[in-house]
């Protein structure tokens, strides 16, 4: 049976969305456009915030998330870029968190691929008291982890599928805990797991939360499976305590709920698609909000080649802003990362790009003035072309202009 969707007209409606109806009331066919933002950086007080030689707490202990934070009860802020066995940094100010290495939350490699809780990245935070802190996690299932399916050529490519959980602390974010697997899962695939998908099947990434006019936001990227097309979903819910209560953006309104995860819909699967934002193709990273022009930003990577003599794509940090949510500007190029040409194969040099302002009023640092930091994970390649644990979290001082 099909969960009975209760939306009230005032939820359902599309173009209210924060400051629609001011727009309107003022006498505007459509909003007005929005400063053009520019984004700079200064590249020459690069700083590293954790250095996994030096930092780590076990091997895995791996920059592998944006880096996301919020402020606990006591004064605490933490800092999450979330491996597996998600372990944060902590400290006083957001300028000065180090490595604690007591506070884990870890999966339990559950074998079941319709349980979501084999592997989970903590992915995005969200608290009002600093007491209650709800997460949405991305959970991955590999079936070659457990020789359910045969290893593919490409590991990326076959046999995973992941979804977006809710896990939740009521300890001002000292431990994390999730409700009895499947109960937990937020958004995943209409489908029951078969072997052989032929592509990553579900959703796998969420941008930060954002709170507006009695709604959390998000943005959550799926590779497209099926009916379902490649890209960002914009998702929202007016309880994060209830992981049934999200609704997705089907071009006219928050209309569609993601399957009920104890009971897949192989056979309706069109009955939850998204209609995904198209001006942003790839993983929405960072989402927050520009204090100073009211508008979103966005950052995501991008890959391309800088010359024609490169033989693999270079990582490209891009940026793009919004009024609404769903229509976004061009996108610009903020930060550019040379990937290794020496090499057989493409090695990543750098990823998870996220802007924080260490001075945001916001317990959930969702806000920035003009001023702030771009937090990325940078690569430290072996000698022999491999990608190894050694990965460091640096960030760069960034400042904001907008020009009318």
């Amino acid at each position: 049976m099909k969960r009975q969707i209760n939306i009230s007209t005032s939820k359902k409606s599309s173009l209210i969305l924060f400051s629609w109806i001011s727009y309107i009331k003022a006498g505007y066919c459509s909003p007005p456009t929005p400063p053009l933002l520019e984004i700079s950086l200064d590249t020459s007080k690069i700083e590293t915030v954790f250095e996994w030689k030096k930092d780590k707490c076990f091997d895995g202990d791996i920059p592998d998330s944006p880096a996301r934070a919020f402020k606990s009860k006591d004064g605490s802020v933490f800092l999450y870029t979330s491996h597996p066995q998600n372990t944060p940094l902590v400290g006083k100010h957001l300028n000065n968190v180090t490595p604690n290495c007591k506070h884990t939350f870890f999966a339990s490699t559950d074998q079941n691929p319709e349980n979501f809780d084999d592997l989970i990245w903590l992915q995005t935070f969200y608290t009002k008291d600093g007491s209650t802190i709800y997460s949405l996690g991305s959970s991955d299932y590999h079936g070659t982890r457990f020789k359910i399916c045969p290893k593919p050529l490409n590991e990326s490519s076959d046999c995973w599928w992941s979804a977006i959980i809710l896990a939740t602390s009521t300890d001002g974010g000292n431990t994390f805990s999730t409700a009895s697997p499947p109960k937990h899962v937020i958004a995943r695939a209409p489908h029951k797991f078969s072997k052989n998908p032929g592509k990553p099947a579900g959703f796998f990434t969420t941008s930060n939360i954002i709170y507006r006019d009695n709604f959390y936001y998000t943005l959550i990227y799926t590779y497209g499976y099926k009916g379902q097309k490649q890209g960002n979903c914009l998702t929202r819910t007016d309880n994060l305590s209830d992981p049934l209560s999200w609704r997705t953006w089907d071009g006219s309104g928050f209309n569609r709920h993601f399957v009920n995860p104890e009971h897949p819909d192989t056979e309706n699967p069109e009955d939850y698609t998204c209609t995904i934002i198209p001006e942003i193709k790839n993983k929405v990273r960072s989402l927050l909000w520009h204090e100073t022009t009211k508008q979103y930003i966005a950052i995501y990577e991008d890959y391309q080649k800088s010359t024609k003599d490169d033989i693999f794509p270079n990582i490209q940090f891009k940026y793009t802003q919004s009024k609404d949510l769903l229509n976004w500007s061009q996108s610009k190029t903020l930060y550019t990362i040379k990937t290794p040409q020496n090499c057989k194969k493409m090695i990543i040099a750098a990823a998870y790009p996220s802007i924080l302002d260490p001075d945001s009023r916001d317990m959930n640092f969702g806000t920035i003035s003009n001023h702030g930091f771009l937090y990325f994970t940078r690569f430290n390649p072996a000698s022999s072309c491999k990608t190894t644990f050694d990965r460091d979290l640096v960030r760069i001082p960034l400042t904001i202009n907008s020009h009318e």
